[in-house]
């Protein structure tokens, strides 16, 4: 999936030229303006290291972790460098027969989520949540996230159109669990037959990035199992975290597309394109729809069909900070990188932000309400849905 071996590594970093294209585009090496906090210098720090100029220490691995894997690195780079390639790999050699933590088998654990949430947002609420230790603390502010307001039953607009697989992973399971409702409704309304897989599976994003590539592999290789034997036109991921691992390291025979940027290429309804009228939205985009899966042009396609909604981009080529665990793992750095688009926010006037990733959603939620900001952040569809007009009843499936 990723190389591990030296010959490996050093292969994929000696294609880098040190041209320093990919510095501007850097959210670390913006923040601290330090070589070793770039693209190209964590290249040299992996040369180094395999080459045994460098030792393996504490402040070496920090600059390594510290990476964001946003990638908007590889956009820039003239040599096309596989650095994210590279970054999941120094790190599965860094922490060759370790295993996972217990803040990552939390995090992508649906089982047990489903559980600890209530209980961090009873500490949340009760108040005694600041008392917690900083990465339990970070986890009760993202437990306000899950919701499970019934939708209105919106009209079916089509029939036949085909057959998709709604992916929802294993954290999106529980923090997504309403813009999944909103994907299978909107697309059982569009005349989609919608097919889900019977449990929560794990793509495996966390693993890989944190650097336990044999664990990273053995989830996703169950998930592909299941997706592949589904028999699906297309595979739809809520998380476009997960849809861009599937993308790149499922090797799936059906195509993996974001939700909303599937729905940008389906026929809609002129009578239903002008619903929205008069409605104003900021729309972030996420580093892994952007640089991955590369279909933050689709989403913004797809919201700019509907004649009168008012998109407001919030955010340029930076990170909000989320980046999978790095926002419970160095909750301080990721709390700075969002503090732009905060202000942004804070600046256009919105009170909704649209975003495609679970992670971005719950550490710009967070961080909007610790600075008094009354934004509301929804999923793209969530937010669609609960806009359309609708027939009587509801559905909370």
């Amino acid at each position: 999936m990723v190389p591990v071996t030296p010959e490996a590594l050093i292969a994929t970093a000696d294609r880098c030229v040190k041209c320093g294209l990919c510095l501007p585009h850097c959210p670390t090496y913006g923040l601290y303006r330090d070589e070793a906090e770039s693209p190209r210098g964590r290249i040299s720090l992996v040369q180094a290291l395999i080459s045994g100029a460098l030792d393996d220490t504490p402040a070496l691995r920090a600059h390594l972790d510290h990476c964001l894997l946003c990638r908007n690195c590889e956009r820039a780079c003239p040599s096309q460098v596989a650095y994210g390639e590279l970054i999941d790999g120094v790190r599965a050699h860094l922490t060759a027969g370790a295993r996972p933590g217990w803040l990552l088998q939390t995090l992508t654990n649906g089982a047990m989520l489903n559980k600890l949430f209530p209980l961090g947002a009873f500490a949340r609420n009760a108040g005694v949540a600041k008392g917690l230790p900083v990465k339990l603390r970070r986890l009760a502010a993202f437990a306000s996230r899950p919701r499970s307001e019934p939708f209105p039953q919106i009209t079916s607009f089509a029939r036949g159109t085909g057959r998709v697989a709604l992916f929802g992973g294993c954290v999106g399971s529980v923090t997504d669990r309403r813009a999944l409702s909103a994907a299978r409704l909107l697309l059982s309304s569009l005349g989609f037959e919608v097919v889900t897989p019977a449990a929560s599976f794990c793509c495996g994003a966390m693993h890989q990035h944190g650097g336990f590539a044999g664990e990273a592999a053995e989830r996703l290789e169950e998930t592909a199992g299941v997706l592949s034997g589904l028999a699906v036109d297309a595979v739809l991921a809520v998380a476009s975290g997960c849809g861009a691992q599937l993308v790149e390291h499922a090797g799936l025979s059906s195509p993996v597309h974001d939700i909303s940027a599937f729905l940008a290429q389906v026929a809609w309804p002129e009578s239903m394109l002008g619903a929205l009228h008069g409605q104003v939205v900021g729309l972030h985009q996420p580093c892994s729809l952007r640089n991955v899966m590369r279909e933050d042009g689709d989403v913004a396609r797809f919201l700019s069909r509907f004649d009168g909604l008012e998109v407001v981009p919030v955010q340029g080529d930076g990170c909000c900070g989320a980046a999978g665990m790095h926002m419970v793992a160095y909750p301080e750095m990721a709390k700075t990188l969002a503090a732009p688009l905060v202000d942004q926010i804070r600046r256009g006037g919105v009170r909704t932000l649209l975003t495609s990733n679970t992670g971005c959603a719950l550490h710009l939620d967070a961080e909007l309400e610790a600075a008094g900001v009354p934004v509301a952040v929804r999923h793209p569809v969530e937010w669609i849905v609960d806009h359309l007009p609708s027939t009587t009843g509801a559905t909370n499936d």
